[in-house]
């Protein structure tokens, strides 16, 4: 495989918080994107400066950048990632996600 070829499928999440009928807030699906993506490796300098600056970044995905929707959650596989940062390169963007606690039963309308 290339370097640069997409090997990954992933979905992008957009949700909103909402508030059920005992005012319970729970996240509700607003839309769902089912892009491919260039997974890599977040490197050791990157990992640490992100911990240094209070945030984790456990893996990167880069996807056109024009298809970015500015979603806060991406599920890769069976987990669920909140996006971290964003960094355009070109005509990339990348996301530095960190591995959620989120489960697709938590979000109302989310058919993982």
């Amino acid at each position: 495989m290339f370097p640069n070829a997409p090997n990954s499928k992933l979905t992008l999440i957009t949700v909103e918080k909402v508030k059920d009928s005992i005012g319970n807030e729970k996240l509700k699906v607003v839309s769902l994107k089912q892009v491919i993506g260039i997974v890599f490796s977040v490197n050791a300098k990157e990992y640490y400066n992100s911990v240094e600056k209070g945030h984790r970044s456990d893996l990167a995905v880069k996807i056109v950048s024009f298809i970015y929707d500015n979603s806060k959650y991406v599920q890769i596989n069976q987990s669920i990632y909140t996006v971290e940062r964003t960094f355009i390169n070109c005509q990339y963007i990348e996301l530095y996600l960190n591995e959620s606690t989120l489960k697709p039963e938590d979000i109302d309308g989310y058919i993982g």
